[in-house]
């Protein structure tokens, strides 16, 4: 499969420890789900007091520092916090909808999160992009360019197909990347000026 990645920036959220909320907020509201950051921060913390524990029933203590998630959600609930993977899994459960995280580190540190921990190709997508830490340590929300063609062999029949994947990023030196993992081959073009 080839799959040709073109990103931009829809929404780059002020970097005021909020970013990862904001940049999904963003995102949902491309499928009429409204929230400002702060509401939707509240929500999460909110789901989290009540299911304290993962997919596979294992507690949440077991993911953060000292294994004290009442200190966790205590610091999480307070504005500005960074949100983290328990956060974007969390939202991922709570829409049932799939993200998919792109990363200044490469391909190889791109990530799907999703409500099963699969690669849920029927569930909707949302796009973010995360700046390392080293990078600005920030997530911004990301859209196609344009509508990206990608040819998917069924045999000796290529269709042609539109999806909207993939990330153009400015930073500091042009470099060049080759995506690989789920779904085939294609490039995600990091331009670092």
């Amino acid at each position: 499969m080839l799959i040709i990645w073109e990103q931009q920036i829809r929404y780059d959220p002020p970097g005021d420890g909020n970013c990862q909320f904001s940049a999904i907020a963003d995102q949902l509201s491309r499928f009429a789900i409204h929230r400002s950051p702060q509401t939707f921060r509240s929500e999460i913390i909110i789901d989290l007091r009540r299911n304290p524990v993962n997919r596979l029933g294992v507690h949440l203590s077991n993911f953060v520092d000292n294994n004290n998630f009442m200190r966790y959600l205590r610091q999480m609930q307070k504005d500005g916090n960074y949100g983290d993977h328990i956060t974007l899994q969390r939202v991922s459960e709570m829409y049932n909808m799939q993200m998919i995280v792109y990363s200044t580190l490469g391909p190889q540190a791109t990530r799907v999160i999703s409500p099963t921990g699969r690669n849920e190709p029927n569930l909707p997508n949302l796009y973010l992009g995360h700046f390392a830490e080293g990078h600005g340590d920030h997530y911004v929300s990301l859209e196609a360019l344009d509508n990206d063609i990608w040819l998917e062999s069924e045999g000796d029949i290529w269709l042609e197909r539109e999806r909207d994947v993939g990330l153009e990023i400015e930073l500091d030196s042009d470099i060049g990347l080759e995506k690989n993992g789920d779904g085939g081959g294609g490039r995600l073009e990091e331009m670092v000026t």
